[in-house]
């Protein structure tokens, strides 16, 4: 099987760099520039650099490696080059692209689809998108030893909104629990030792037990433990107070808990117990509203 790369440089930290048949199976490369096009072949030592994206007429596969950003530089070097579509093969490779933002030439005649590792998971791949351009994902997922899971083409965006869940918004997370740890005194080392051992566990239950995991202050709705954990942070960390919050309302609400979830609401206070719990008495936790940040 043959191919041509569209890309847009940084191309060696992609998968299409360690296809094991590369030298020989790489036919031309094309950039925004031939200057950009002959470096990635250089980088490669594999393919032609093109001047013209004419010339990936020649070619019925063409893998596009290009962060979003970039394919909007190259996108319109394709719509204008003199291409029938027809029988061609356009295939998001390690982009973190799908097959939709190809629909233009796809109404031309195009098979399209995409093919992306699965983060922490070697050798997993994911793809969606035409028939064709699946079959192809997965003989290349092969060539690196790799096994494919297929998507549906009009639900892989939630497969990405999953991996942005797992990264972009886990991270805050993470650093919120280290830090509590670090502020409470632990040091060095064994601080983040503490925090992954907490998060593993977490994760761990929840793979056991899915949402039936779901424990501790919020979860029981104990007032006393969530203001003593506001009350804390508004001290000693409160930029981690809202996050607290926020956090905290959502999961009530994830967890059909609405009547609870209006009381983390900073301008709702938690009305009293008829009878005070005694160890609210012994050591009164401000309210959710008098240890609400400025």
């Amino acid at each position: 099987m043959q191919y041509a790369l569209v890309g847009a440089g940084g191309v060696t930290q992609t998968m299409v760099a360690r296809l094991p048949r590369l030298s020989q199976q790489l036919t031309s490369v094309a950039a925004a520039s031939y200057r950009l096009a002959s470096r990635m072949a250089n980088t490669l030592g594999a393919g032609f650099p093109l001047r013209e994206f004419d010339s990936l007429n020649e070619a019925d596969l063409i893998l596009i490696c290009t962060p979003h950003a970039a394919f909007d530089q190259v996108r319109p070097l394709l719509r204008e080059a003199s291409i029938e579509w027809s029988g061609k093969t356009l295939l998001f490779c390690d982009s973190d692209q799908l097959s939709g933002a190809l629909d233009e030439f796809r109404e031309r005649g195009a098979e399209t689809g995409s093919l992306d590792p699965v983060r922490g998971l070697p050798n997993q791949y994911v793809a969606e998108g035409d028939k064709l351009a699946v079959r192809l994902a997965k003989h290349l997922a092969g060539e690196l030893g790799g096994k494919v899971m297929e998507i549906a083409s009009d639900k892989a965006d939630l497969f990405h909104a999953a991996v942005t869940f797992s990264s972009s918004l886990f991270t805050p997370l993470i650093e919120s629990c280290a830090e509590c740890v670090r502020r409470s005194g632990v040091t060095g080392k064994q601080a983040m030792t503490i925090t992954e051992a907490l998060l593993q566990f977490s994760l761990r239950e929840y793979v056991h037990a899915g949402r039936k995991s779901w424990s501790g202050a919020v979860a029981d709705a104990d007032w006393y433990l969530i203001n003593r954990d506001l009350a804390a942070l508004c001290r000693d960390a409160e930029r981690f107070a809202d996050y607290y919050r926020h956090s905290a309302a959502f999961a009530l609400s994830l967890n059909q808990r609405e009547d609870d979830a209006v009381h983390i609401n900073p301008v709702v206070v938690k009305p009293a117990a008829t009878e005070p719990d005694p160890r609210q008495a012994r050591l009164p936790y401000p309210t959710l509203e008098t240890c609400r940040p400025d």
